[in-house]
């Protein structure tokens, strides 16, 4: 028991070193492992603690089921034979759900559009899967042996927990954070991308901040604008005052001339029209 503790730090590390460099490997992204790391490593921790919970500190006693009571603690080669299978389990489910997500990315689907639709698609068949193997797990808490008993456990706790919790939840809002780094060093599509329906999103461009400089022509040229339009109305509005147009009812009456008088006796005619219509 000992050596087998003692070596198996070293075996889990080599063996998960190994397939999450393999899996960066094969969809040629630098910082998948990092992302593996929190999906499925710290997932099985928590699944291991729960179960420390149960059978060494009695969380599940009030039940009064004997295969969930700690009187007999937990087994020793409990989390070596399990380990490797949850590991497994959830690279399979990380996988099948990944290679979606990564699929509708090139296509040209935003981050947020594929990761939509690589749930909406794989979802189904993530959970059935993952309830049918509960569901055959769940026979070992049935039998009267302890070893059993705990290993059913660890087994149905953990798919669930990597069915319900992990895929739907934790893998999109992991991938949902940062766009480039999922897929980097490759080149995903930039521009043109469309939504979850397939339409083509138009990104608006940010409008360029403008320097003190630029603002005060600008200013300037707002205002020579102004200015132009208000004499070029003044002038328009004095070209009309500057006519005498009468017009009245009654017969139509034109007079070409008119007098005026001026205070020294002098009459003076300017050419005046006054122009009466109607009937």
């Amino acid at each position: 028991m000992d050596s087998t503790y003692s070596m198996m730090p070293w075996m889990m590390g080599s063996i998960i070193f190994v397939i999450f460099v393999a899996i960066g490997c094969m969809f040629k992204a630098v910082f998948l492992p990092i992302r593996l790391f929190f999906a499925i490593i710290v997932p099985i921790a928590f699944v291991y603690g729960v179960c420390i919970g149960v059978y060494v500190e009695g969380w599940l006693d009030w039940l009064e089921w004997s295969s969930l009571h700690s009187d007999d603690g937990l087994v020793w080669m409990a989390p070596c034979i399990t380990a490797t299978i949850l590991m497994g389990l959830a690279l399979d489910y990380e996988i099948f759900l990944f290679s979606r997500v990564f699929e509708y990315r090139y296509k040209g689907y935003m981050t947020e559009a594929a990761i939509i639709l690589a749930v909406s698609n794989t979802g189904p068949i993530i959970s059935s899967a993952g309830t049918v193997m509960a569901l055959a797990f769940f026979g070992m808490l049935l039998q009267n042996i302890v070893c059993s008993n705990q290993l059913g456990f660890l087994f149905v706790f953990g798919v669930l927990v990597d069915t319900f919790i992990i895929r739907p939840l934790l893998i999109p809002s992991m991938l949902s954070l940062v766009d480039a780094l999922n897929w980097w060093p490759q080149r995903v599509p930039r521009k043109n991308l469309m939504d979850e329906y397939g339409k083509v999103i138009k990104v608006r461009k940010k409008k360029k901040k403008l320097t003190v400089q630029e603002k005060l022509e600008e200013i300037k040229e707002i205002g020579s604008t102004e200015y132009t339009e208000y004499t070029e109305s003044n002038s328009l509005a004095q070209g009309v005052a500057g006519k005498r147009i009468n017009i009245s009812t009654g017969p139509a009456n034109i007079n070409n001339t008119s007098s005026v008088h001026t205070g020294g006796g002098i009459m003076y005619s300017s050419p005046v029209t006054q122009i009466s219509t109607g009937h």
